[in-house]
């Protein structure tokens, strides 16, 4: 049995675990690809293969350019990024030598309740429901939330919004010749070279510090934030009543390269597919500090 459609949105997902672990990174990130690839070719070509790329991939521009879509250059700069780059380029030029079905999501941070422990907005999400029910005395008496750099501008979304993305990724030709304007695209058939990658973002970036001020603010704790200086390590937040450290920076968490502010443009997605996400953390981190499993 051929599968109409594939997702694959398997692999090495974490970006600081791929500084300890790149082999195993890219062995599951990129070298997995391409026998999928070549399986497909070899024994499913009319199957629709939906890859996951990340908006990692695009790293930090000397030029100071720090919004990107779809034609952008790659600097990956973790071996994460890196092995979702090679995946990425293998995966158009299968689409184009082979014409196969195959377009790549390059999607901005997603999250739910699902998103697993060692992850940021998990960690963040688990340190402030411990925090509900102690009083202020035993707020402060807690170690505080360790983080790495607070400075970092990321675009967070809500999980469930991307893959409704994902699905009109992998259904474009379909969507594309309902959408306005779309009049005669039906009659093009379903060829591989109809398939375009797409940019999955909200448009807005947050520091990591305003991500983990808003799950405290949600859970009914405000912050009194340190936040100057150029040096990471100095920035912090205490709690606003009682005054007890809430949120400090452990140096072993700063990654050795991070870009700085990744920011994207989905106007493709949004005027071809009809793709409209929900704006703001307070969307995702709610769903979050909701769950109680």
């Amino acid at each position: 049995m051929r599968p109409a459609e594939v997702y694959n949105l398997a692999g090495q997902s974490s970006v600081s675990r791929s500084f300890s672990e790149p082999l195993r990174t890219w062995a599951t990130n990129a070298d997995f690809i391409a026998g999928m690839l070549e399986a497909m070719r070899l024994q499913s070509p009319l199957t629709r293969f939906y890859q996951a790329s990340s908006t990692d991939m695009f790293g930090a521009s000397g030029a100071g350019v720090i919004r990107y879509d779809e034609s952008s250059a790659l600097n990956p700069q973790s071996p994460y990024a890196s092995a979702k780059a090679a995946a990425h380029l293998l995966c158009r030029s299968y689409r184009e030598a082979y014409d196969l079905r195959v377009a790549c999501g390059i999607l901005s941070n997603h999250e739910s309740r699902r998103r697993p422990t060692p992850f940021l907005s998990r960690k963040i999400v688990d340190h402030v429901r411990a925090l509900r029910g102690l009083p202020g005395a035993g707020r402060s008496a807690q170690p505080p939330l360790l983080m790495g750099n607070l400075k970092i501008r990321r675009d967070w979304g809500f999980a469930p919004d991307y893959v409704a993305g994902m699905q009109l990724i992998i259904r474009q030709t379909s969507v594309r010749a309902a959408a306005p304007g779309g009049e005669g695209f039906e009659n093009r058939g379903d060829a591989g070279a109809l398939y375009r990658d797409y940019v999955l973002g909200t448009g807005r970036s947050h520091a990591v510090w305003e991500l983990v001020d808003e799950a405290f603010r949600i859970a009914g704790f405000g912050l009194a934030w340190r936040l100057e200086g150029d040096d990471p390590r100095e920035w912090s937040a205490r709690f606003s009543e009682g005054g007890g450290l809430a949120v400090a920076v452990d140096a072993s968490l700063l990654r050795p390269a991070d870009p700085l502010v990744i920011e994207v443009d989905s106007s493709r997605a949004r005027a071809e597919l009809g793709w409209s996400p929900r704006r703001g953390l307070e969307v995702f981190l709610r769903d979050m500090l909701e769950d109680c499993a």
